[in-house]
């Protein structure tokens, strides 16, 4: 788990899940700190060590399909749409 800090309090995280060549995120950011781009920028960070450290996995990142905001932040950092299944999105980034 990355515990991610702006101005010395903490505003997000993001937790992670290895299960073979597979590498499942979730994240959350603080209420307070919404609507400053900040989990584009936490979903790059955590991205870059992942491939740097495991560089054949996949990440897969899910959200529902009418969280926007959740949508644009994984396409800002990368992600792909990978697949829909009801309401939500499967997003996915390949390590190589």
């Amino acid at each position: 788990m990355w515990i991610f800090f702006l101005d010395g309090k903490p505003c997000g995280l993001i937790r992670i899940n290895i299960k073979g060549k597979k590498v499942i995120l979730s994240y959350l950011i603080s209420k307070k700190y919404r609507g400053k781009k900040l989990a584009s920028i936490m979903l790059s960070k955590v991205k870059k060590k992942i491939c740097k450290k495991f560089p054949k996995v996949t990440i897969y990142a899910q959200t529902l399909s009418k969280n926007i905001i959740s949508i644009k932040s994984l396409l800002r950092a990368g992600f792909t749409l990978d697949s829909s299944h009801g309401k939500k999105k499967i997003y996915i980034h390949k390590c190589v």
